[in-house]
C-alpha cells in the first residue's frame, strides 16, 4: 500500500508471467488499438474470524456499491433457497472504474446436489435483491457466476451477466443452470439478442484473481 499526494491509497501488486505469452498478448492489444492495462480483484469474507467455516457457496459484492448488511442478506436468501449455508464476502476491484460487481461461486459438488429449477430460483432470489439499474453504466449490477472444482480450487467455468434491465436478468438467470451444471469449461457471456450464453474470446486482456492468481 502507498499513500498518494491527494491522500488516497494505491495498492501495488507484482506477479510473474511467461515472457513469450506476455509479448503475444501485448501484440494483440496493439493490433486491436486497445489501451491495454490490467485490473486486480480480490475478496474477503465479511465474517473474517478464525472460527468462520469455509462454504461451498459464496456471494460477494463490490464494497463500494454494496453494504455488509446487504451482502449478508443476499447470502441469507441464497442459503434459504438452497437449504445450504452460503458465505457473504466483500469484493475489492482495483481498476479505473469500480463496477457494481456481484460474484456468486459454487463448487462442482454443491451444484450437482441442486435441481435446475431450484438453482434458478435461488440465483433469482439473491441476484434480484442486489440488482441496481444505476444512473451510469458502471453503477448497474454485473454478475459473475463461477464454478470451482473444490473450495479454493481451480475455476472451471464462469458466466458473465451484464444486462440493461431486470427482465433480461431474469432470462439470463433462467438460462444459467443449464450451463452451470453442464460439462462446459471457460468463460461465457450472456448475449441478450441471442438469449443465451456464448463463449468469450480468450484473447481479451486478462484480469488477475487475487485469491488464486488466475483470470476472473
Amino acid at each position: 500500500m502507498e499513500q498518494l499526494p491527494d491522500g488516497e491509497y494505491a495498492a501495488w501488486a507484482e506477479f510473474l508471467v511467461d515472457e513469450e505469452v506476455w509479448q503475444a498478448w501485448e501484440a494483440e492489444v496493439a493490433a486491436a488499438g486497445a489501451p491495454g492495462g490490467m485490473s486486480f480483484t480480490f475478496t474477503e469474507p465479511i465474517d473474517n474470524t478464525d472460527a468462520a467455516p469455509q462454504r461451498d457457496v459464496q456471494i460477494g459484492g463490490d464494497a463500494a456499491h454494496f453494504t455488509d448488511d446487504e451482502m449478508t442478506e443476499a447470502a441469507a436468501r441464497l442459503s434459504a433457497a438452497i437449504a445450504h449455508p452460503a458465505s457473504a464476502e466483500r469484493v475489492f476491484q482495483f481498476n479505473s472504474v469500480s463496477t457494481a460487481l456481484v460474484l456468486v461461486e459454487f463448487t462442482t459438488e454443491m451444484l450437482s446436489s441442486l435441481g435446475p429449477n431450484l438453482l434458478a430460483s435461488a440465483l433469482w432470489d439473491a441476484c434480484k435483491y442486489l440488482w441496481r439499474p444505476g444512473g451510469q453504466e458502471h453503477e448497474r449490477s454485473r454478475f459473475n457466476l463461477t464454478v470451482r472444482e473444490s473450495r479454493g480450487g481451480r475455476r472451471r467455468l464462469k458466466l458473465v451477466i451484464d444486462v440493461p434491465d431486470e427482465a433480461a436478468l431474469d432470462t439470463a438467470l433462467r438460462r444459467a443452470p443449464a450451463v452451470l451444471q453442464s460439462a462446459a469449461e471457460g468463460t461465457f457471456d450472456f448475449k441478450q439478442s441471442a438469449g443465451e450464453f456464448l463463449p468469450i474470446d480468450e484473447a481479451t486482456p486478462p484480469q488477475i484473481d487475487g485469491r488464486l492468481g488466475e483470470r476472473i
